[in-house]
């Protein structure tokens, strides 16, 4: 039994190790040049090798000139490795027209020297932020995306994000045709109609301004009164969709997976329709350069309490995209009834402002029953936590179900 167990061990001490790959590490090859991007860190890596010279004996010079040639190839490829970094979804830093190759910037990796018989090896890295990113992000107009008319989102029409201006929109929108707004409207029509048609039609619309001033405020524009699930889907054109989140969200998540978004130091996140929801322009310019535009990640668990959106804390709000925009894949873009619930979240957490935005990256999610959420792809953690987010006021479709 002993040697059973023993030759176990053995067999699996020599088994290499599974690690799991990586999508935010990227990979950089250029010509003779080897390196990588970490996505996560924001740092680019570039590796050079060397040996010493043949005329040199003395072991102790032998390492110091090994690893000073070393460096020195390192610092070489770094310069054919940065032009590839991209800088925002549709140009590379080599493309990008910047009179400077940033090499004041290098600078040795620490604990990345090695020696393999006689050949020596080390890492330099390129921090992209701080310095890099002042003076590499592009110059771009402020935008306030809270400046949004949500009329211009077409399936998700503008609403307050609070109880009083949910209280107030009821009132006001029920109270819209009053008596002598329907009476006038009669009038008018009263004058190609019969004298039997125009009493009718006016008796009609009496009836209707009274439920107009009664009926509708009758309904309390409370949490339980609103039942109406959270689907786009099921919206009909004359209802009033109202976002109130019980606490402030702490950050944006965005899930990419499965998409083939290519990160970038400047990605953005955009509607269907085009309009920025998230970006450089978006992002005060000093906090893009100290921590990024937004942050990347491979792992939902550590990107959901990273720091960025907030930590132990966190309370993100997370969306899944629905593809990418740009030339090379790096922006991603959302629907515009997810853009209209970020938009509406920002304005409690004022996230985006501070680029509290972290795009997940992976392979496509498993797929869920669209009975559980609106959303095709999502994780069983995001659905903890989430229910009665959504209220809703307005009659349903007559084809929905009643509750």
């Amino acid at each position: 039994m002993f040697l059973l167990i023993a030759a176990l061990v053995l067999i699996a001490a020599q088994l290499p190790a599974q690690q799991p790959e990586r999508y935010a590490i990227e990979p950089l090859v250029s010509q003779l040049a080897e390196g990588y991007i970490d996505w996560t860190q924001h740092v680019l890596f570039a590796y050079g090798e060397s040996t010493a010279p043949p005329e040199v004996t003395d072991p102790v010079q032998q390492r110091l000139h090994g690893l000073r040639n070393a460096r020195d190839a390192a610092f070489r490829n770094m310069r054919e490795l940065i032009g590839q970094v991209r800088l925002n979804a549709d140009t590379q830093l080599q493309d990008a027209g910047l009179d400077r190759d940033f090499q004041e910037f290098v600078r040795v990796a620490i604990g990345s020297q090695s020696e393999d018989q006689g050949r020596y090896r080390i890492a330099v890295r390129l921090l992209l932020l701080g310095d890099f990113a002042a003076a590499a992000l592009p110059q771009v107009e402020p935008l306030d995306p809270r400046s949004y008319d949500l009329s211009y989102f077409d399936d998700a029409p503008a609403a307050p994000t609070t109880t009083d201006s949910l209280e107030m929109s009821v009132a006001t929108d029920s109270l819209a045709m009053t008596a002598a707004d329907s009476l006038a409207m009669t009038a008018a029509d009263s004058l190609a109609m019969t004298a039997a048609d125009s009493l009718a039609m006016t008796a009609v619309a009496d009836t209707l301004a009274v439920s107009a001033t009664t009926d509708s405020l009758a309904m309390p524009a409370t949490a339980d009164s609103l039942t109406a699930p959270a689907t786009a889907d099921s919206f009909a054109a004359d209802e009033v969709v109202f976002f109130v989140p019980e606490a402030p969200y702490t950050g944006l998540l965005v899930d990419v997976r499965g998409l083939g978004l290519q990160p970038n130091i400047a990605p953005r996140v955009l509607s269907a329709a085009g309009h920025v929801i998230h970006g450089a322009a978006t992002v005060d310019r000093r906090l893009a350069a100290d921590y990024g535009v937004a942050g990347y990640d491979d792992d939902i668990d550590h990107a959901y309490k990273s720091e960025r959106l907030g930590g132990e804390e966190a309370n993100p709000f997370i969306v899944r995209a629905t593809g990418t925009a740009g030339r090379y894949s790096g922006d991603a873009i959302i629907d515009n009834f997810d853009a209209a619930q970020v938009l509406q979240a920002d304005e409690a957490g004022d996230f985006l402002r501070q680029g509290r935005v972290t795009f997940l990256l992976g392979p496509e999610p498993a797929a869920f029953d669209a009975t559980y959420f609106d959303s095709t792809y999502t994780d069983t953690f995001m659905l903890e936590g989430m229910e009665d987010e959504f209220e809703f006021y307005g009659e349903m479709e007559p084809s929905d179900p009643a509750e």
